[in-house]
């Protein structure tokens, strides 16, 4: 909306630096550009400061005082875009190097929901997305808690649509029943968006694949409504 084209605008305008570039700025500058970019929706641009980012030699990490976690955002924020427009090998090379650094050295880190968790059901659903689901299992399997599977509901829940995808139907049905019930009784995904829409669409392409149509619209409703 507006506000995301005044951000893209200002940083265009007032942030960049006169040739037009970013190489001017500081290294905290650059992840907080990054970090902005992303959250506007310039993809285009997000890619040409992570290429900044990357441009930065040691030398100038050690004399600006910065650790190199400050680089996991820039990896995190290149594996999303690339996994949005599809470019699956790009996207995990991505997510996998943003786990290399340590999310706990910088608050923004921290605050921006980037943990570890977070990343491996990242990789875990780009594989999925790719078709790749015995990778997707693996990867979500790491995260999924078996003696509380609500714990990391969104990894369960693209889990159980890799073992649907995987022909695995008596499984999958029994995950789906777990996800069905946990939507009933919870209002602990009313204040988390993010939860709802991965068991959304899970629960979406699961009607959809058993052509349960009716179910299947209900999911989709849901998940534009989270």
């Amino acid at each position: 909306g507006g506000d995301f084209d005044k951000t893209i605008k200002l940083i265009k305008e007032d942030v960049r630096c006169e040739d037009e570039t970013y190489d001017c700025l500081t290294l905290e500058e650059i992840d907080n550009n990054i970090f902005l970019l992303y959250q506007a929706k310039d993809f285009k641009e997000v890619l040409k400061v992570f290429d900044t980012m990357m441009s930065k030699t040691d030398e100038e990490f050690e004399n600006q005082m910065v650790d190199p976690s400050i680089k996991r955002y820039s990896y995190f924020s290149r594996g999303m875009v690339n996994m949005k427009i599809g470019n699956y090998d790009i996207a995990l090379e991505s997510f996998n190097k943003a786990i290399e650094f340590d999310n706990n050295i910088r608050r923004q880190n921290v605050n921006r929901g980037i943990d570890d968790i977070s990343v491996i059901l990242l990789i875990g659903y780009t594989y999925y997305l790719r078709g790749d689901y015995k990778k997707a299992s693996a990867r979500l399997s790491k995260v999924i808690d078996l003696s509380d599977k609500t714990k990391n509901i969104e990894a369960f829940s693209i889990n159980a649509l890799v073992e649907f995808k995987m022909g695995n139907i008596d499984k999958a049905k029994n995950d789906f029943d777990v996800l069905e019930e946990w939507l009933k009784s919870s209002d602990k995904h009313d204040d988390y968006w993010g939860t709802a829409i991965y068991i959304y669409y899970s629960l979406f392409q699961y009607y959809q694949g058993i052509n349960n149509n009716d179910r299947a619209l209900e999911m989709l409703k849901n998940a534009y409504n989270s």
